[in-house]
């Protein structure tokens, strides 16, 4: 079930049980939403530190390569050092 459903199915449970009714019929869209937003702002958060994480591990790549030219490796031992490192990977 959706999570906008599901909150609109728990806040008209709520009412229909006499569970903060009053406050309910005046604040349930604004309950919905707000918990809706909390939920995608957590969401998107997590996506973020993803792709700080890919970003940082691309970023740590490029300097290990970086730090084998300066060590005096040729690019095609580099990329050789590359596709090895791939391959591991999968």
């Amino acid at each position: 079930m959706p999570l906008a459903d599901a909150v609109t199915k728990a806040i008209y449970y709520c009412m229909r049980e006499g569970i903060m009714k009053a406050f309910l019929e005046r604040h349930g869209a604004e309950v919905a939403s707000m918990l809706t937003t909390i939920y995608s702002f957590e969401d998107e958060k997590k996506f973020d530190v993803e792709a700080a994480e890919k970003r940082g591990e691309k970023r740590g790549e490029d300097s290990v390569y970086e730090a084998l030219r300066k060590l005096g490796y040729n690019e095609q031992e580099i990329a050789r050092i590359q596709a090895e490192t791939k391959k591991r990977q999968v």
